[in-house]
């Protein structure tokens, strides 16, 4: 990342689903002192965290950017540690005109869109930028910009954002510039400027298997598990089919165990027949078409395995980068579609 680059930690979308709560009170006690979130709850959740150990030194950044909303803009301007992400000219208009109503220079990120096209000014919006005069009004803690591709080591549009965002430094001298993301560190540390905020890499997710990136020699260790019920077992003659449309059929008599996870609690249909459990230190081939809660496995030559056990969906070998490579889905969205669907029933997180 480079000696002198601020990691901030983001918590977005409940921190992927995980619990932002819980993994904010982590880092705090690792005295992380920067967060991204999308919403102001989020933020909040943060913040009452901070204070109940004493850290008064916290920075939240909204990407949201809710400052147009009565109710946030009221509690952004009495915490000058919530700080805005202006995405737009009216946002940053908006910003400029509340900044003068009550005679304070107000806190904010501005974010400009170097090859996304998703959020941020582009570069015809600069002279409309230029004459709001937002340096008299605004404290512009960072200009930030996202990389689309930075878990793809030889994207050209990785060098073409980045030529873009040294454009845009020099046009703002002095301030600081946030523009990578999780897998940035695993680019040039050029790319990292002055702070980098990592998501997925909190958890030692990398996507290893899916994409063909400069990985530590040291793999980082995946902290995410995620384990599911085994509700019956039973035994399959040969000539039987498994599932919903007889999408397996076995081709020798087999026992098989019924898992209680499914597509409705985030486990993507594409792994039927792909895809595998770990029981008891063994990978357990998912057979037949994986169902709304629950799904087969293949456990004949197990030993040992007893209705009420529970089987490892994620960690143990069974790393989201593999069921990401076998159900051709990004392992981000993954852990989003898991944690969110599973968060309040009986699975071990």
């Amino acid at each position: 990342m480079g000696r002198n680059v601020i990691p901030a930690a983001v918590l977005k979308s409940d921190a992927y689903g995980i619990g932002i709560n819980e993994v904010s009170q982590i880092m705090l006690k690792c005295d992380c002192k920067n967060y991204f979130v999308t919403y102001i709850d989020e933020a909040l959740v943060i913040k009452n965290n901070a204070e109940k150990i004493g850290k008064n030194d916290v920075n939240i950044f909204i990407l949201s950017s809710c400052v147009t909303d009565k109710e946030c803009e009221k509690m952004i301007l009495e915490d000058d540690h919530l700080i805005p992400v202006l995405r737009t000219l009216h946002e940053i208009e908006f910003w400029v005109q509340t900044a003068k109503k009550i005679s304070k220079k107000l806190n904010c990120v501005i974010k400009f869109d170097t090859g996304m096209n998703r959020f941020g000014l582009k570069e015809y919006e600069y002279d409309a930028l230029k004459q709001l005069d937002v340096f008299k009004f605004l404290n512009v803690m960072y200009i930030m910009s996202h990389m689309s591709a930075a878990n793809i080591l030889d994207s050209e549009l990785n060098k073409m954002q980045f030529e873009k965002m040294l454009t845009l430094k020099k046009m703002f001298p002095g301030i600081p510039v946030t523009f990578a993301n999780s897998y940035s560190i695993f680019l040039d540390e050029s790319f990292s400027f002055d702070m980098v905020r990592i998501g997925r890499l909190l958890y030692g997710e990398t996507d290893e298997e899916l994409n063909c990136q400069r990985y530590p020699e040291n793999s980082l260790e995946e902290v995410i598990s995620l384990k599911a019920r085994i509700i019956q077992i039973k035994n399959v003659q040969k000539g039987e089919f498994i599932g919903y449309e007889g999408t397996f059929k076995a081709d020798h008599d087999m026992k098989i165990a019924i898992v209680g996870i499914g597509y409705a609690d985030g486990y993507p249909t594409s792994a039927s027949n792909k895809g595998y459990f770990i029981i008891n230190g063994e990978k357990a081939k998912i057979v037949g078409r994986i169902a709304m809660e629950y799904a087969a496995c293949d456990i004949s030559e197990i030993k040992n395995v007893h209705e009420g056990d529970f089987a490892t969906v994620i960690g143990e070998g069974a790393s989201l980068g593999r069921l990401a490579k076998i159900t051709n889905t990004g392992s981000l969205e993954l852990i989003a579609n898991l944690m969110h669907a599973v968060k309040n029933k009986e699975y071990v997180i």
